[in-house]
Protein backbone atom coordinates (compact mmCIF):
# COMPACT_ATOMS: atom_id res chain seq x y z
CA UNK A 1 0.00 0.00 0.00
CA UNK A 2 2.82 2.30 0.88
CA UNK A 3 4.26 1.64 -2.45
CA UNK A 4 1.35 2.43 -4.48
CA UNK A 5 1.03 5.69 -2.37
CA UNK A 6 4.57 6.36 -3.22
CA UNK A 7 4.58 5.66 -6.78
CA UNK A 8 1.60 7.92 -7.05
CA UNK A 9 2.63 10.91 -5.37
CA UNK A 10 6.21 10.43 -7.32
CA UNK A 11 4.51 9.71 -10.75
CA UNK A 12 2.44 12.94 -10.90
CA UNK A 13 5.40 14.84 -9.77
CA UNK A 14 7.65 13.39 -12.28
CA UNK A 15 5.10 13.80 -14.71
CA UNK A 16 4.64 17.99 -14.36
CA UNK A 17 7.90 18.27 -13.86
CA UNK A 18 8.22 16.08 -17.41
CA UNK A 19 5.88 17.92 -19.86
CA UNK A 20 7.09 21.79 -18.21
CA UNK A 21 10.20 20.74 -20.28
CA UNK A 22 9.79 22.31 -23.35
CA UNK A 23 12.90 20.61 -24.73
CA UNK A 24 11.99 16.91 -24.12
CA UNK A 25 8.73 17.75 -25.93
CA UNK A 26 9.94 19.29 -28.87
CA UNK A 27 13.12 16.27 -28.95
CA UNK A 28 10.68 13.16 -28.29
CA UNK A 29 7.45 14.39 -30.43
CA UNK A 30 8.25 17.23 -32.81
CA UNK A 31 11.51 16.61 -34.16
CA UNK A 32 10.10 12.35 -34.90
CA UNK A 33 6.77 13.59 -37.05
CA UNK A 34 9.02 15.93 -38.72
CA UNK A 35 11.91 13.55 -39.05
CA UNK A 36 10.38 10.46 -40.43
CA UNK A 37 7.95 11.71 -43.26
CA UNK A 38 11.23 13.47 -43.76
CA UNK A 39 13.25 10.51 -44.43
CA UNK A 40 11.11 8.81 -46.15
CA UNK A 41 10.42 11.41 -48.37
CA UNK A 42 13.95 11.58 -49.29
CA UNK A 43 14.39 7.56 -49.30
CA UNK A 44 11.12 7.49 -51.82
CA UNK A 45 12.07 10.20 -54.14
CA UNK A 46 15.62 8.53 -54.48
CA UNK A 47 14.52 5.17 -54.89
CA UNK A 48 11.22 6.38 -57.48
CA UNK A 49 14.65 8.38 -59.48
CA UNK A 50 16.57 5.17 -59.49
CA UNK A 51 13.34 3.23 -60.85
CA UNK A 52 12.85 5.74 -63.56
CA UNK A 53 16.29 5.99 -64.87
CA UNK A 54 15.91 2.00 -65.15
CA UNK A 55 12.69 1.55 -66.79
CA UNK A 56 13.67 4.68 -69.23
CA UNK A 57 17.76 4.58 -69.34
CA UNK A 58 19.57 7.19 -71.76
CA UNK A 59 22.30 5.61 -73.66
CA UNK A 60 24.92 6.70 -76.29
CA UNK A 61 25.80 3.95 -79.37
CA UNK A 62 29.11 3.68 -80.51
CA UNK A 63 30.21 1.47 -83.39
CA UNK A 64 33.38 -0.90 -84.08
CA UNK A 65 35.04 -2.65 -86.61
CA UNK A 66 36.58 -5.56 -85.35
CA UNK A 67 37.17 -5.57 -81.90
CA UNK A 68 35.65 -3.16 -78.93
CA UNK A 69 38.09 -1.54 -77.19
CA UNK A 70 38.50 2.10 -76.58
CA UNK A 71 41.00 3.06 -79.31
CA UNK A 72 37.97 1.23 -82.22
CA UNK A 73 34.93 2.86 -81.75
CA UNK A 74 33.08 5.51 -83.10
CA UNK A 75 30.12 7.71 -82.03
CA UNK A 76 27.30 6.99 -84.22
CA UNK A 77 25.11 9.55 -84.78
CA UNK A 78 21.67 10.17 -87.12
CA UNK A 79 23.12 12.45 -89.79
CA UNK A 80 26.62 10.72 -90.58
CA UNK A 81 25.23 6.46 -89.81
CA UNK A 82 21.75 7.39 -90.66
CA UNK A 83 21.05 3.80 -91.84
CA UNK A 84 22.73 2.10 -88.63
CA UNK A 85 21.64 4.29 -86.31
CA UNK A 86 17.96 4.42 -87.76
CA UNK A 87 18.42 0.38 -87.51
CA UNK A 88 19.52 0.53 -84.19
CA UNK A 89 17.02 2.83 -82.68
CA UNK A 90 13.91 1.15 -84.28
CA UNK A 91 14.94 -2.48 -84.52
CA UNK A 92 17.53 -3.20 -81.98
CA UNK A 93 16.57 -1.12 -79.12
CA UNK A 94 12.70 -0.99 -80.02
CA UNK A 95 10.68 0.03 -76.79
CA UNK A 96 9.21 -3.54 -75.59
CA UNK A 97 5.93 -3.69 -72.97
CA UNK A 98 6.19 -6.66 -70.38
CA UNK A 99 3.30 -8.91 -69.29
CA UNK A 100 2.23 -6.31 -67.08
CA UNK A 101 2.14 -3.67 -69.20
CA UNK A 102 5.41 -1.58 -68.26
CA UNK A 103 7.03 -0.54 -71.25
CA UNK A 104 10.93 0.15 -71.16
CA UNK A 105 11.88 2.38 -73.21
CA UNK A 106 15.62 3.54 -74.31
CA UNK A 107 16.39 7.11 -75.39
CA UNK A 108 19.50 7.49 -77.08
CA UNK A 109 21.59 10.32 -76.42
CA UNK A 110 23.89 11.86 -79.40
CA UNK A 111 27.53 13.19 -78.39
CA UNK A 112 30.37 14.69 -80.68
CA UNK A 113 33.34 12.06 -79.34
CA UNK A 114 33.77 8.80 -77.50
CA UNK A 115 35.34 11.32 -74.38
CA UNK A 116 32.24 13.48 -74.07
CA UNK A 117 30.31 10.01 -74.01
CA UNK A 118 33.10 8.81 -70.97
CA UNK A 119 32.15 11.71 -69.18
CA UNK A 120 28.51 11.29 -69.62
CA UNK A 121 28.33 7.80 -68.24
CA UNK A 122 30.62 8.69 -65.13
CA UNK A 123 28.82 11.84 -64.62
CA UNK A 124 25.21 10.10 -64.86
CA UNK A 125 23.61 11.89 -67.73
CA UNK A 126 23.60 8.38 -69.58
CA UNK A 127 23.11 5.11 -67.63
CA UNK A 128 24.55 3.00 -70.50
CA UNK A 129 27.00 3.01 -73.42
CA UNK A 130 25.80 0.33 -76.67
CA UNK A 131 28.52 -0.69 -79.12
CA UNK A 132 27.57 -2.69 -81.90
CA UNK A 133 29.36 -3.62 -84.85
CA UNK A 134 29.60 -0.91 -87.67
CA UNK A 135 27.65 -3.37 -89.97
CA UNK A 136 25.18 -4.59 -87.88
CA UNK A 137 21.95 -4.38 -90.03
CA UNK A 138 24.43 -6.46 -92.97
CA UNK A 139 25.42 -8.99 -90.19
CA UNK A 140 21.55 -9.50 -88.90
CA UNK A 141 19.97 -9.96 -92.88
CA UNK A 142 22.62 -12.47 -93.88
CA UNK A 143 22.18 -14.66 -90.82
CA UNK A 144 24.91 -14.05 -89.02
CA UNK A 145 25.52 -13.22 -84.76
CA UNK A 146 26.60 -9.64 -83.88
CA UNK A 147 27.96 -8.97 -81.01
CA UNK A 148 26.82 -5.94 -78.95
CA UNK A 149 28.90 -4.33 -76.08
CA UNK A 150 27.03 -3.01 -73.07
CA UNK A 151 29.39 -0.42 -71.03
CA UNK A 152 28.32 0.76 -67.75
CA UNK A 153 29.02 2.44 -64.49
CA UNK A 154 29.48 -0.18 -61.72
CA UNK A 155 29.81 2.32 -59.02
CA UNK A 156 26.36 3.58 -59.75
CA UNK A 157 23.08 1.79 -59.01
CA UNK A 158 21.02 3.50 -61.56
CA UNK A 159 23.76 2.46 -64.03
CA UNK A 160 23.33 -1.18 -62.65
CA UNK A 161 19.79 -1.34 -63.02
CA UNK A 162 19.23 0.55 -66.81
CA UNK A 163 22.19 -2.06 -68.22
CA UNK A 164 19.74 -4.89 -67.31
CA UNK A 165 16.89 -3.45 -68.82
CA UNK A 166 18.40 -2.59 -71.50
CA UNK A 167 19.74 -6.35 -71.93
CA UNK A 168 16.31 -7.29 -71.94
CA UNK A 169 15.25 -5.38 -74.66
CA UNK A 170 18.36 -6.27 -76.83
CA UNK A 171 17.03 -9.76 -75.96
CA UNK A 172 13.62 -9.01 -77.18
CA UNK A 173 15.27 -8.46 -80.35
CA UNK A 174 17.40 -11.39 -80.34
CA UNK A 175 14.07 -13.49 -79.87
CA UNK A 176 12.61 -11.28 -82.84
CA UNK A 177 15.22 -11.90 -85.18
CA UNK A 178 15.92 -16.32 -83.75
CA UNK A 179 11.92 -16.69 -84.36
CA UNK A 180 12.01 -14.80 -87.87
CA UNK A 181 14.79 -17.18 -89.13
CA UNK A 182 13.22 -20.39 -87.49
CA UNK A 183 9.94 -19.39 -89.55
CA UNK A 184 12.18 -18.46 -92.58
CA UNK A 185 13.95 -22.27 -92.54
CA UNK A 186 10.22 -24.05 -91.92
CA UNK A 187 11.00 -25.17 -88.21
CA UNK A 188 8.68 -25.09 -85.81
CA UNK A 189 10.17 -23.54 -82.80
CA UNK A 190 7.79 -25.62 -80.37
CA UNK A 191 9.78 -28.49 -81.00
CA UNK A 192 13.09 -27.08 -80.72
CA UNK A 193 11.89 -25.99 -76.61
CA UNK A 194 13.03 -28.78 -74.16
CA UNK A 195 11.27 -26.72 -71.16
CA UNK A 196 9.39 -24.10 -70.34
CA UNK A 197 9.36 -22.23 -66.92
CA UNK A 198 7.39 -20.33 -65.00
CA UNK A 199 7.31 -19.27 -61.32
CA UNK A 200 3.88 -18.99 -58.50
CA UNK A 201 4.24 -17.84 -55.25
CA UNK A 202 2.67 -20.56 -52.93
CA UNK A 203 -0.49 -18.09 -52.21
CA UNK A 204 -1.59 -18.21 -55.52
CA UNK A 205 -1.24 -21.91 -56.34
CA UNK A 206 -3.17 -23.38 -53.03
CA UNK A 207 -5.42 -20.10 -53.15
CA UNK A 208 -4.38 -18.64 -49.44
CA UNK A 209 -5.96 -16.51 -48.07
CA UNK A 210 -2.81 -15.01 -46.08
CA UNK A 211 -2.19 -11.92 -43.72
CA UNK A 212 0.57 -9.24 -43.94
CA UNK A 213 3.12 -8.58 -46.70
CA UNK A 214 5.86 -9.98 -48.65
CA UNK A 215 7.16 -6.41 -49.02
CA UNK A 216 10.82 -6.17 -47.85
CA UNK A 217 11.13 -2.51 -47.81
CA UNK A 218 8.45 -2.08 -44.80
CA UNK A 219 9.98 -5.09 -42.91
CA UNK A 220 13.50 -3.38 -43.54
CA UNK A 221 12.94 -0.09 -42.28
CA UNK A 222 9.82 -0.11 -40.10
CA UNK A 223 10.75 -2.80 -37.12
CA UNK A 224 14.41 -0.73 -37.19
CA UNK A 225 12.57 2.52 -37.10
CA UNK A 226 10.32 1.21 -33.79
CA UNK A 227 13.04 0.01 -31.78
CA UNK A 228 15.13 2.94 -32.44
CA UNK A 229 12.45 5.28 -31.33
CA UNK A 230 11.66 3.26 -28.24
CA UNK A 231 14.90 3.36 -27.36
CA UNK A 232 15.66 7.11 -27.85
CA UNK A 233 12.59 8.14 -26.67
CA UNK A 234 13.47 7.55 -23.31
CA UNK A 235 16.92 8.74 -23.10
CA UNK A 236 16.21 12.96 -22.09
CA UNK A 237 14.09 11.51 -19.78
CA UNK A 238 16.07 9.05 -17.98
CA UNK A 239 18.64 11.36 -17.77
CA UNK A 240 16.68 14.17 -15.99
CA UNK A 241 15.02 11.34 -14.01
CA UNK A 242 18.03 10.83 -11.77
CA UNK A 243 21.13 12.66 -12.94
CA UNK A 244 19.48 15.80 -13.75
CA UNK A 245 17.82 16.01 -10.49
CA UNK A 246 21.46 15.50 -8.88
CA UNK A 247 22.57 18.65 -10.99
CA UNK A 248 19.14 20.27 -9.38
CA UNK A 249 20.38 18.79 -6.02
CA UNK A 250 16.47 17.16 -5.84
CA UNK A 251 17.21 14.03 -5.75
CA UNK A 252 18.53 12.93 -2.44
CA UNK A 253 15.41 15.67 -0.67
CA UNK A 254 13.04 12.77 -2.49
CA UNK A 255 15.15 10.11 -1.23
CA UNK A 256 14.90 11.25 2.47
CA UNK A 257 11.02 11.29 2.22
CA UNK A 258 8.41 8.64 3.33
CA UNK A 259 8.43 7.13 -0.38
CA UNK A 260 10.10 3.64 -0.25
CA UNK A 261 12.79 3.38 -3.10
CA UNK A 262 10.79 0.94 -4.76
CA UNK A 263 7.42 3.56 -5.28
CA UNK A 264 10.09 5.78 -7.09
CA UNK A 265 11.64 3.56 -9.32
CA UNK A 266 8.68 2.35 -10.19
CA UNK A 267 7.07 6.08 -10.62
CA UNK A 268 10.39 6.76 -12.66
CA UNK A 269 10.29 3.95 -14.90
CA UNK A 270 6.85 4.89 -15.82
CA UNK A 271 7.54 8.23 -16.55
CA UNK A 272 10.28 7.21 -18.99
CA UNK A 273 8.27 3.96 -20.92
CA UNK A 274 5.27 6.64 -21.37
CA UNK A 275 7.41 9.27 -23.44
CA UNK A 276 8.99 6.47 -24.90
CA UNK A 277 5.41 4.84 -26.17
CA UNK A 278 4.22 8.42 -26.94
CA UNK A 279 7.73 8.78 -29.19
CA UNK A 280 6.92 5.76 -30.79
CA UNK A 281 2.79 6.27 -31.41
CA UNK A 282 4.37 9.92 -33.07
CA UNK A 283 6.26 7.79 -35.29
CA UNK A 284 3.73 5.70 -36.01
CA UNK A 285 1.20 8.58 -37.17
CA UNK A 286 3.87 9.89 -39.12
CA UNK A 287 4.01 6.65 -41.22
CA UNK A 288 0.77 6.54 -41.60
CA UNK A 289 0.60 9.83 -43.07
CA UNK A 290 3.58 9.10 -45.24
CA UNK A 291 2.61 5.65 -46.07
CA UNK A 292 -0.18 6.67 -49.25
CA UNK A 293 2.65 8.55 -51.02
CA UNK A 294 5.29 5.97 -51.20
CA UNK A 295 3.27 3.68 -53.00
CA UNK A 296 6.05 2.63 -55.98
CA UNK A 297 7.81 1.11 -52.90
CA UNK A 298 5.27 -0.93 -51.41
CA UNK A 299 3.36 -4.26 -52.76
CA UNK A 300 -0.20 -3.07 -52.39
CA UNK A 301 -2.30 -3.10 -49.57
CA UNK A 302 -2.32 -5.82 -46.99
CA UNK A 303 -3.52 -7.55 -43.26
CA UNK A 304 -2.00 -8.10 -40.24
CA UNK A 305 -3.41 -10.74 -37.52
CA UNK A 306 -5.05 -8.32 -34.93
CA UNK A 307 -3.47 -11.03 -32.23
CA UNK A 308 -0.15 -11.25 -33.31
CA UNK A 309 -0.01 -6.62 -33.55
CA UNK A 310 -2.15 -6.83 -29.87
CA UNK A 311 1.36 -9.82 -28.43
CA UNK A 312 3.93 -7.74 -30.52
CA UNK A 313 2.39 -4.67 -28.63
CA UNK A 314 2.68 -6.57 -25.58
CA UNK A 315 6.62 -7.19 -26.12
CA UNK A 316 7.92 -4.06 -27.06
CA UNK A 317 6.13 -2.66 -23.69
CA UNK A 318 8.07 -4.88 -22.06
CA UNK A 319 11.29 -4.44 -23.90
CA UNK A 320 10.95 -0.56 -23.43
CA UNK A 321 10.58 -1.45 -19.78
CA UNK A 322 13.58 -3.05 -19.93
CA UNK A 323 16.05 -0.64 -21.77
CA UNK A 324 14.60 1.90 -19.76
CA UNK A 325 15.64 0.17 -16.46
CA UNK A 326 19.22 -0.08 -17.56
CA UNK A 327 18.50 3.79 -18.91
CA UNK A 328 17.79 4.38 -15.26
CA UNK A 329 20.50 2.62 -13.90
CA UNK A 330 23.36 4.38 -15.87
CA UNK A 331 21.55 7.46 -15.20
CA UNK A 332 21.81 6.58 -11.30
CA UNK A 333 25.65 5.87 -11.51
CA UNK A 334 26.43 9.48 -13.45
CA UNK A 335 27.29 12.31 -11.46
CA UNK A 336 25.97 14.69 -13.75
CA UNK A 337 23.28 14.99 -16.92
CA UNK A 338 27.10 15.06 -19.15
CA UNK A 339 28.29 11.58 -17.65
CA UNK A 340 25.04 10.37 -18.08
CA UNK A 341 24.34 11.50 -21.57
CA UNK A 342 27.68 9.94 -22.56
CA UNK A 343 26.94 7.27 -21.17
CA UNK A 344 23.25 6.62 -22.53
CA UNK A 345 24.96 7.22 -26.05
CA UNK A 346 26.85 4.80 -26.28
CA UNK A 347 23.98 2.37 -25.12
CA UNK A 348 21.97 3.86 -27.63
CA UNK A 349 24.04 2.33 -30.45
CA UNK A 350 23.42 -1.37 -29.04
CA UNK A 351 19.57 -0.68 -31.00
CA UNK A 352 21.24 0.62 -33.86
CA UNK A 353 23.39 -2.22 -34.65
CA UNK A 354 21.35 -4.69 -34.07
CA UNK A 355 18.35 -2.83 -36.32
CA UNK A 356 21.02 -2.17 -39.21
CA UNK A 357 22.48 -5.43 -38.94
CA UNK A 358 19.08 -7.84 -39.40
CA UNK A 359 17.67 -5.24 -42.02
CA UNK A 360 17.90 -7.87 -44.70
CA UNK A 361 16.52 -10.78 -42.42
CA UNK A 362 12.76 -11.57 -43.66
CA UNK A 363 10.23 -12.12 -40.26
CA UNK A 364 9.79 -15.75 -42.71
CA UNK A 365 13.15 -16.51 -42.22
CA UNK A 366 13.47 -16.28 -38.21
CA UNK A 367 14.61 -19.12 -36.11
CA UNK A 368 13.50 -19.90 -32.66
CA UNK A 369 16.97 -19.22 -31.17
CA UNK A 370 16.53 -15.22 -31.90
CA UNK A 371 13.17 -15.65 -29.30
CA UNK A 372 15.62 -15.92 -26.48
CA UNK A 373 17.67 -12.61 -27.09
CA UNK A 374 16.44 -9.16 -26.17
CA UNK A 375 15.87 -6.60 -28.26
CA UNK A 376 16.44 -9.17 -31.59
CA UNK A 377 12.91 -11.24 -30.39
CA UNK A 378 11.55 -7.64 -30.60
CA UNK A 379 12.77 -6.74 -34.01
CA UNK A 380 11.96 -10.42 -35.41
CA UNK A 381 8.38 -10.34 -34.09
CA UNK A 382 7.25 -7.35 -35.50
CA UNK A 383 9.04 -8.39 -38.81
CA UNK A 384 6.63 -12.00 -38.41
CA UNK A 385 3.69 -9.61 -37.72
CA UNK A 386 4.21 -7.03 -41.38
CA UNK A 387 5.04 -10.73 -43.23
CA UNK A 388 1.88 -12.81 -41.83
CA UNK A 389 4.23 -15.35 -40.52
CA UNK A 390 2.33 -15.69 -36.84
CA UNK A 391 3.84 -18.27 -35.18
CA UNK A 392 2.03 -18.23 -31.27
CA UNK A 393 4.76 -20.17 -29.99
CA UNK A 394 7.67 -17.74 -30.66
CA UNK A 395 5.86 -15.02 -30.04
CA UNK A 396 5.05 -16.51 -26.04
CA UNK A 397 8.73 -17.29 -25.76
CA UNK A 398 9.88 -13.87 -26.38
CA UNK A 399 7.29 -12.54 -23.89
CA UNK A 400 8.40 -15.09 -21.29
CA UNK A 401 11.91 -14.37 -21.80
CA UNK A 402 11.27 -10.51 -21.64
CA UNK A 403 8.99 -10.72 -18.81
CA UNK A 404 12.02 -12.74 -17.17
CA UNK A 405 14.97 -9.59 -18.29
CA UNK A 406 12.82 -7.37 -17.08
CA UNK A 407 12.59 -9.01 -13.56
CA UNK A 408 16.06 -8.79 -13.68
CA UNK A 409 16.69 -5.54 -14.32
CA UNK A 410 14.38 -4.09 -12.33
CA UNK A 411 15.77 -5.78 -9.44
CA UNK A 412 19.38 -4.63 -10.19
CA UNK A 413 18.14 -1.45 -10.63
CA UNK A 414 16.42 -1.46 -7.16
CA UNK A 415 19.62 -2.83 -5.71
CA UNK A 416 21.46 0.33 -7.54
CA UNK A 417 18.97 2.28 -5.81
CA UNK A 418 19.90 1.44 -2.29
CA UNK A 419 23.30 2.04 -2.81
CA UNK A 420 23.89 5.78 -1.23
CA UNK A 421 27.11 6.04 -3.03
CA UNK A 422 26.02 5.72 -6.38
CA UNK A 423 22.83 7.79 -6.12
CA UNK A 424 24.03 10.14 -4.08
CA UNK A 425 25.98 13.19 -6.32
CA UNK A 426 29.04 13.23 -4.06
Amino acid sequence: MKTFSSYKIVFKKELKDAFRDKKSIILNFVLPLLLIPIMFIIIGFSTSSMMNMGSSPKVAVVTYNESVNIDNIEVLNSTKNAITYNYVKNEVLKTVTDIDGIKTEVSIIEYGSVEDIKNALLDGKISVMVAVPQNIKDIINEGGKADIKLVYDEYSTASQMAVSNVRSIINSFHNRVYNERLEDAGVDKDKLEATSVSSLTGGEFFNLNRTGSPDMFLQMILPMVITMIICAGGISMAIDQVAGEKERNTFEPLLSTSANRMGIILAKSTVVLLFSLMSVATELVSILIILPFLGELLSGTFTVSIGGVLLCFVNLLLFAGLYNSFLLMLSAGSKNSKEASTKCSFVMMVPMIVAIATMFISGADVGLATMFIPLLNVINMIKMVICGNINYLFFIISIVMNVVYLAVAFFVTLKVFSKEKLITRN
